[in-house]
């Protein structure tokens, strides 16, 4: 499912309300070499998390961040996960279900369908290779974003995406979860987008997907644009205009 709007926002409020039912899915800059565990914890104490910008953090078996509270949460627990890619970071927040998320900045790949063909089932790189070079481009970065967003919602790692997550083409083209690892993927939700650079700055884009298994939720999305953007009068594009998307939700 197409990720829209995407609201551009000036700077993270101070206090942020999530109710159960609601995925928060942010992107903002992230200077090189910094942890990301940092922008998380600004986050969680936004939200009110237990310990706030001091809440423990631990790593899953994979790597997945998680609560100290562990994954055996109520249904009250704050879940969130992160993606960072060249100069941006990506979170996604919710109570409700486990979110995957993943950000790929949008460069050319002259050897995709080298990769594709060596790690991607083979349908789908089959698929690659019957594509123009522009669509097989814009189709890598898709599928692999996808199938880390719903490895990370998973807890596994990028061997599990690559061998036991799998997709296929829809009518329209596009693609459509039909494998991954022993879940059903009819209970599993995928919202993806990409960000254009008048919307988060500086010259690149970035693939976004969000992915959770479990019933839909409303996803609100948020983007804090580069510094050296934020005074700038360029109107993001129509397609992403942030007026039509509901601003984050203070805290009483």
């Amino acid at each position: 499912m197409t990720l829209q709007p995407v609201q551009r926002s000036e700077a993270l409020p101070h206090r942020l309300d999530l109710p159960p039912g609601i995925v928060h899915l942010w992107c903002q800059p992230w200077p090189l070499r910094t942890p990301g565990t940092g922008a998380v914890r600004e986050h969680l104490a936004r939200y009110g998390a237990h310990g706030g910008a001091g809440a423990g953090i631990r790593l899953g078996v994979h790597g997945k961040p998680e609560l100290e509270s562990g994954p055996a949460q109520v249904a009250s627990q704050l879940r969130f996960n992160t993606s960072h890619s060249h100069d941006r970071i990506a979170l996604a927040f919710a109570r409700s279900v486990a979110p995957g998320v993943d950000l790929e900045r949008i460069r050319e790949r002259p050897n995709a369908l080298a990769i594709a063909a060596r790690f991607f089932p083979g349908a789908e790189s089959r698929w690659l290779a019957r594509l123009p070079e522009a669509d097989a481009q814009r189709m890598f970065h898709c599928l692999w974003s996808r199938r880390e967003a719903v490895a990370k919602a998973l807890g596994e790692n990028l061997g599990f995406a690559l061998n036991r997550i799998e997709f296929a083409a829809d009518a329209a083209g596009e693609p459509v979860l039909i494998r991954a690892g022993d879940e059903d993927p009819a209970h599993w939700q995928l919202h993806h987008t990409v960000l254009s650079p008048g919307l988060i700055g500086g010259t690149d884009a970035f693939q976004l997907t969000l992915a959770w298994r479990g019933a839909d939720q409303e996803v609100q999305a948020f983007c804090i644009p580069s510094p050296d953007t934020v005074n700038s009068s360029a109107t993001p594009p129509a397609e992403q205009d942030p007026a039509a998307a509901p601003a984050p939700t203070p805290a009483p």
